[in-house]
């Protein structure tokens, strides 16, 4: 289980409400800014230990297992470290998130900012959790974390939803 944060706000405000789902990983935490976007990270580290949010062209964060990430990384033929850089890397090759995720075998939320255009994912089942605010625009992990952040009307992003 990792958390992830992110918003097009305050960065200090967005640390502190990192502060409060750190224990959702305890491997590495680490913030990242692109443009207008910040994303935070605690990571949990399942396949070794890559630190996110990435970074390239887009700035992506998440929490997922990826049963197929291999099988789906030879298929693409990309040399991803592990589940969450396979999906960043085919998010950066420009294939479709709903193509994606369609090939995708697990369990998975994730946000991937790139042309001020933030896409917020989450798996079938909602076995991994995402909650957001529109007004400012954030997304966290748990809900607890955007009331940190003085946060109104969090709603939880619906399974099967982009």
């Amino acid at each position: 289980m990792c958390g992830i944060i992110g918003s097009l706000g305050n960065k200090q405000l967005l640390a502190k409400a990192l502060a409060t789902i750190k224990y959702r990983g305890k491997d590495n935490q680490a913030i990242s800014s692109q443009g207008k976007g910040t994303f935070g990270h605690c990571l949990h580290a399942v396949v070794g230990i890559i630190p996110q949010p990435l970074k390239n062209k887009g700035l992506f964060t998440s929490n997922c297992e990826i049963y197929n990430w291999k099988e789906l990384a030879n298929q693409h033929q990309i040399t991803a470290k592990n589940d969450a850089d396979l999906i960043f890397q085919l998010l950066e090759s420009n294939i479709s998130t709903k193509t994606i995720i369609n090939q995708l075998d697990g369990v998975f939320a994730f946000a991937y900012h790139n042309n001020d255009t933030i896409t917020l994912a989450r798996d079938l089942f909602g076995v991994k959790p995402l909650w957001y605010s529109t007004n400012p625009f954030a997304f966290a992990s748990e809900r607890k974390a955007l009331e940190t952040m003085q946060l109104r009307n969090i709603q939880e992003l619906n399974p099967r939803t982009i």
